[in-house]
């Protein structure tokens, strides 16, 4: 967590002005433990890490559902020609 600067504001409280983890652009702090400048850049954020993460599970599934993709339709295959 990045903080840039500290300001003061017309309500007298300080307003910390960070840098956001996922984007890397400027924003305002909004309450103490904000790492992110919205929801939606802290859950692309926790995607791409998740993604990196089970990288090697995810590629097994993928490839386990192609293998069963493929020994279907050779079964649907042998099916139709001895029909």
């Amino acid at each position: 967590m990045e903080r840039i600067a500290t300001i003061a504001d017309h309500t007298r409280q300080p307003t910390t002005l960070m840098l956001c983890q996922g984007c890397h652009t400027q924003f305002i702090q909004r309450h103490g433990n904000q790492r992110y400048c919205s929801p939606r850049c802290q859950a692309r954020s926790t995607h791409q890490r998740y993604r990196e993460t089970h990288r090697a599970v995810l590629r097994a599934r993928t490839q386990a559902s192609r293998q069963r993709a493929k020994e279907r339709s050779h079964h649907d295959e042998q099916s139709r020609e001895r029909q």
